[in-house]
């Protein structure tokens, strides 16, 4: 399997298995559901890269996690928001956890954004760029 999707695998993983996480949104879904009640969080479209060395073989995954609010919301978030970013910079080292293909060498947030739509919805899109080494 490739670096990016045991990333995403493993990525959904943490997510999921956080109390303080779940307890604030319905799902974690891989990508856009089709039906979703909000509160949720979604794991957008991510792109991998070459991030090889002459002594390592590796990718750079760049990804990007939304968290979608309750149409009756009248502010985005931002608390979620900071238990998936602390969650995703905290992923563990090993990835497989129990048997590792990919060692995760850092994991940087680049940036946010933040929508408010039409149907009274906040959306905050975090972005992420994670280096792995293959073992």
């Amino acid at each position: 399997m490739s670096a990016e999707w045991e990333l995403r695998a493993a990525l959904l993983d943490a997510l999921r298995s956080n109390s303080a996480i779940m307890a604030r949104v319905n799902a974690v879904f891989d990508e856009r559901p089709i039906n979703a009640s909000a509160p949720y969080i979604e794991l957008l479209s991510s792109i991998s890269s070459d991030w090889s060395s002459k002594s390592f073989t590796g990718r750079e995954v760049r990804l990007s996690i939304a968290l979608i609010s309750a149409a009756q919301e009248n502010a985005p978030d931002v608390t979620t928001m900071d238990l998936i970013e602390r969650t995703v910079q905290n992923m563990p080292v090993n990835i497989p956890v129990k048997e590792p293909l990919y060692k995760l060498i850092n994991c940087i947030y680049i940036r946010a954004r933040t929508r408010h739509d039409a149907d009274n919805r906040w959306t905050i899109v975090s972005d992420f760029r994670v280096r792995l080494q293959h073992l």
